[in-house]
């Protein structure tokens, strides 16, 4: 179902409502003069109702929500985040409405933001947490509410969303919220009833998510709309379907002024290549107990500024028990120690931004092409390793493999993506071989897997791919090719351990050649040189070497021309992989 205006809103919608009179109901049709036609009002059941369906259409709709997600505010999946809070706030509602007669708007919309304060998850979903706190204060002390009521609740809500932001800034979810509050101010002047009313809210809406990109240059330089404002949208047409008897399951709302299919939104490749010089630090969030505080309710203004000292993309908020903080810093211990000046922290947390973007440039350079009749699908992190097997001809990599393993249907849903009836897997690693075979087994289509253990192994297989060939004399030459590549892999121990008959300690150098641990040491450059003197390499191999993220590229560049010296008649070549974890990954032919 597309998210059009529905044609006549108000059509049939009376009886889902509840008919209370409320002050303001006026005789507003042709019935005899005398007769007082009661305002059409929503009840707190219906509220909870709504706000289920609107949890609904959004979680159904998150992983679109995620890939319009841009750098730089990574802080996580802006879907998955909103979609988490209303999963919370929607529970809230179901709980409080099953009250019975203290089930009221206001107790509802009360129960609403106090669990979206505590549930709520990344920049996204603690904006979304004031909004609902906005609509708790202009539904204080309703049973019901109607157009006027909803005007002023929307109203609050923006000047919460705002209030809570340290800089705000518009083409963000934020201004999408604000516009649905002037539409409601409108709706309700033009005595509209609360179906009309919220249609009107949610075409507004949708206007206002298609104009972020030309608001906000770092959309407009991406080419996608604000993933938060589509998630607002999201949730007002979920609550405005339900108010209409509608259900919001099967319903797919189209992202305004851009296509998404499968996820996957074409971002322009040079934001992408902007957004790959990461150093983004954490997405710090930390919630305070502040009642044991001398003075209960600090200043949410002063503490705004103090974490604007420390950090940046600063959001706070909360009241005289809890505050929420959320913010990015290169620091989050110091972070959380300011917070601890406040009360007690009663839950933290930082995730490491850095590496969400590996993951969302991956995500987004999935690529569509095809080689002959067959298509390729490989497993690789890393920004420069996934660009390397979309140079190759790869259909489509997934983000994945050591550290992170892909599932079944991960794999299962980029074989049946792929446009061919041909298909060979690259599962790139030795974890990710029996989840590559079982999606294999529940295709219908003819899959070969090539049961690749490592990143240096699926490229040489990659680089065999013959576009005339069949599928099995393809899959016989990566087999082939496979066998003739040794892999070699630098990185830090995580354990003491002995092996093979090497010791290694915690936070030591080791050198894996071939799955055996070769070498350890407190230095990077000598495991190196001893990973390459057990692969036995000498005149006219070829040893790649594939930058990690953990390296620097300008001690890459030194590190290349010391190993060039030290092995005379070895050729080097040095690829920038970014994979996360390992410093070197080496293939030796």
């Amino acid at each position: 179902m597309s998210d059009s205006p529905i044609k006549n809103p108000s059509s049939g919608h009376e009886a889902a409502l509840s008919a209370e009179a409320g002050p303001g109901s006026q005789h507003t049709d042709n019935s005899p003069p005398g007769i007082r036609v009661p305002e059409t009002r929503v009840n707190g059941q219906r509220l909870a109702d709504m706000v289920g369906a609107a949890s609904d259409l959004l979680e159904s709709h998150s992983h679109i929500v995620n890939a319009l997600n841009v750098f730089p505010v990574p802080d996580g999946d802006t879907g998955t985040n909103m979609s988490l809070t209303m999963r919370a706030v929607a529970a809230a509602a179901r709980e409080q409405a099953s009250t019975g007669p203290e089930g009221g708007v206001g107790d509802v919309a009360r129960a609403m933001a106090r669990r979206a304060l505590m549930e709520a998850r990344g920049n996204s979903g603690v904006i979304l947490s004031q909004f609902f706190r906005g609509i708790s204060e202009g539904f204080d002390g309703l049973t019901s509410f109607g157009p006027a009521d909803l005007a002023k609740a929307l109203t609050a809500a923006t000047e919460r969303s705002y209030g809570g932001v340290g800089e705000p800034v518009e083409g963000t979810m934020l201004t999408v919220i604000a516009a649905a509050a002037d539409q409601a101010r409108v709706s309700a002047s033009a005595g509209m009833t609360v179906p009309d009313a919220l249609e009107a809210v949610c075409e507004r809406a949708r206007e206002t998510v298609a104009a972020t990109q030309a608001m906000l240059p770092v959309l407009a330089e991406a080419g996608v709309v604000d993933a938060g404002g589509f998630g607002v949208q999201l949730i007002l047409r979920g609550m405005t379907l339900q108010l209409a008897g509608e259900q919001v399951e099967g319903v797919e709302v189209p992202v305004p002024g851009g296509a998404v299919v499968d996820s996957n939104v074409a971002l322009r490749s040079a934001f992408l290549d902007q957004a790959d010089h990461g150093g983004f630090g954490f997405c710090t969030q930390i919630l305070v107990d502040v009642t044991g505080a001398e003075v209960a309710g600090p200043d949410l203004g002063d503490v705004r500024l103090a974490v604007g000292r420390l950090a940046s993309s600063v959001v706070v908020v909360g009241d005289a028990e809890l505050v929420k903080i959320h913010a990015h810093t290169a620091e989050p211990d110091e972070l959380i120690a300011y917070a601890e000046s406040l009360g007690l922290v009663i839950d933290s947390s930082a995730q490491d931004m850095d590496e969400q973007e590996t993951a969302f440039s991956a995500g987004h350079r999935t690529v569509t092409r095809t080689v002959g009749n067959i298509s390729l699908v490989a497993m690789a992190s890393g920004n420069g390793l996934i660009a390397l097997f979309t140079d190759l001809g790869t259909f489509e990599v997934i983000d994945g493999g050591r550290t992170k393993n892909p599932s079944v249907k991960d794999i299962a849903e980029a074989i049946e993506r792929a446009p061919t009836r041909d298909v060979i897997v690259l599962p790139n690693d030795n974890n990710v071989v029996p989840a590559a075979r079982q999606a294999a087994d529940l295709s219908g289509k003819n899959v070969g897997i090539v049961p690749t253990v490592s990143i240096q192994q699926g490229v040489a297989a990659a680089l065999a791919l013959n576009s005339e060939a069949d599928l099995d004399s393809n899959t016989a030459a990566m087999v082939s090719a496979v066998a003739a590549v040794r892999s070699g892999e630098v990185t830090i121990a995580s354990r003491d351990v002995t092996l093979d008959g090497i010791t290694t300690v915690t936070g030591a150098f080791i050198g894996i050649l071939d799955g055996t641990l070769v070498a350890s040491g407190p230095g990077l450059s000598a495991v190196l040189d001893g990973l390459i003197r057990e692969s036995g390499a000498g005149d006219d191999d070829l040893i790649t070497l594939f930058r990690g993220k953990p390296v620097a590229e300008p001690d890459a560049a030194r590190e290349m021309a010391r190993l060039v010296d030290q092995f005379d008649g070895v050729e080097f070549e040095l690829v920038d992989g970014g994979q996360p974890h390992y410093h070197y990954l080496l293939s030796i032919e």
